[in-house]
């Protein structure tokens, strides 16, 4: 099963955020950081920001970190796509609820911009 080519991965990670009806942007972030993305709620949904700028692979890892957080258990997945989301949940602290309204390291907080 390993190695996962990282296009497939991401495509699998794409699908489970799909499911749960999470939207995926894939934007150009102004501040580089360490992490390629993370999870925002916006207007009451919940939204994965991930680097335009940023490789698949770390793609991958800042996506799988952001599903780690949601209730992924229902949701039928390539396998190594559940051990990706495992291995980022035993990675990822459980957040308080401070942690939760700070922004993450190289994201701005979300807002709404008029087109």
């Amino acid at each position: 099963m390993w190695p996962v080519e990282p296009a497939r991965l991401y495509d699998a990670l794409l699908a489970v955020a799909h499911k749960l009806g999470v939207e995926v942007r894939v934007e150009r972030l102004l501040v580089r950081s360490a992490r390629a993305g993370g999870l925002c709620r916006l207007r009451g949904r919940q939204v994965v920001l991930l680097d335009d700028g940023a490789s698949t692979v770390e793609r991958n890892a800042a996506l799988a970190e952001a599903l780690s957080l949601l209730d992924v258990d229902g949701i039928f997945m390539p396998p190594e796509a559940r051990l990706v989301l495992e291995a980022a949940r035993r990675a990822t602290p459980v957040p308080t609820l401070a942690a939760e309204l700070m922004p993450k390291p190289g994201l701005r907080t979300c807002r709404e911009t008029k087109s």
